[in-house]
């Protein structure tokens, strides 16, 4: 019987998102989309991959934190505050943020074969070794997202 889990291992990417990009950068202590103009998607591979020694059934748990708005709504821009609709600007519905693993029962260090990468939030994952990516996409050049937190946490039942 399971009664709880308890944290084996942790792949914490910010503030610095060290891995490897492809149409998204570091703005300060954030992740974004780079050229809002041009790019409607974008892709951060974690730094490392995850290796637990045995192939084994565990939990893998994403924590992230993402903020969507309009990237040239600035005050500067928008003139007499008595004509603005909102203070907060307009809602932004077309951004998603959608974490990835590829798992593998090879030594990650060797020459290891991954499976598909598959989208998750938690998942029960049977095998040795993770690793990790985020897609962030939009429908709309005026839109962009800011990743400020994404962890992932595995977890062994006890």
């Amino acid at each position: 019987m399971t009664t709880g889990f308890t944290a084996v291992a942790t792949s914490t990417q910010a503030p610095g998102f060290t891995g490897t990009k492809t149409n998204v950068s570091v703005a300060g202590s954030v992740l974004r989309l780079t050229d809002p103009e041009a790019n409607l998607e974008g892709e951060y591979e974690f730094d490392n991959y995850v290796d637990m020694g045995t192939v084994k059934t565990r939990r893998v748990e994403v924590d992230v934190q993402v903020i969507n708005y309009v990237a040239n709504d600035l005050i500067g821009f928008r003139g007499n505050v008595d004509t603005w609709d909102s203070i907060d600007g307009g809602i932004v519905n077309d951004c998603d943020a959608t974490v990835y693993v590829a798992t593998t029962n090879d030594d990650p260090a060797g020459s290891p074969v991954y499976g598909e990468w598959t989208p998750f939030f938690v998942a029960d994952l049977t095998c040795r070794g993770m690793k990790f990516k985020i897609k962030l996409e939009r429908g709309s050049t005026t839109n962009n997202l800011d990743v400020s937190v994404l962890t992932v946490h595995v977890k062994e039942a006890v």
